[in-house]
């Protein structure tokens, strides 16, 4: 018996030491990827088929069937940084134009590559047939970010 209460203890207390590792609560849905300090959060619920966040600030709202992670980090995702438009990458009615040769890579925000294609000068690439979502795209050294609704 003192040794399961040890190694429950012993248990617990790594798990504690763990979680003080990270800062941020990150919550990925379909269309987007949402850091909250975790200095800020009151509590997270679930009610009316929604993930609902209270912080110190106010609340966020995540509908369940979006759900795909909820995850603890030590730094933020910063896919909200990303600009959606690029004088190397512009998307105009989910048609991409890349104006220089390389290769361009699709990434999904957990970081998944979705597709990669050898450019040329001006290739298009049609957007629209990719499943609804937030895309990052790279082309060279040039990244954008994509959301299909």
């Amino acid at each position: 018996m003192k040794k399961i209460l040890i190694l429950t203890t012993l248990a617990l207390s790594s798990i504690t030491s763990t979680a003080q590792d990270y800062h941020y609560l990150t919550v990925s849905t379909s269309t987007t990827d949402k850091s909250i300090p975790l200095a800020i959060v009151q509590k997270i619920t679930f009610k009316d088929n929604n993930v609902i966040v209270t912080t110190t600030q106010g609340t966020e709202t995540f509908p369940q069937q979006e759900m795909q992670a909820i995850l603890f980090e030590d730094s933020p995702t910063e896919i909200n940084t990303i600009p959606t438009q690029s004088p190397h990458l512009n998307i105009e009615r989910g048609i991409l134009t890349a104006p220089q040769q390389g290769l361009l890579r699709i990434y999904t925000p957990n970081g998944t590559l979705h597709s990669l294609t050898r450019t040329e000068a001006d290739t298009q690439i049609d957007l629209n047939t990719l499943p609804q979502g937030t895309y990052i795209i790279k082309l060279n050294n040039h990244t954008i970010k994509y959301t299909r609704q």
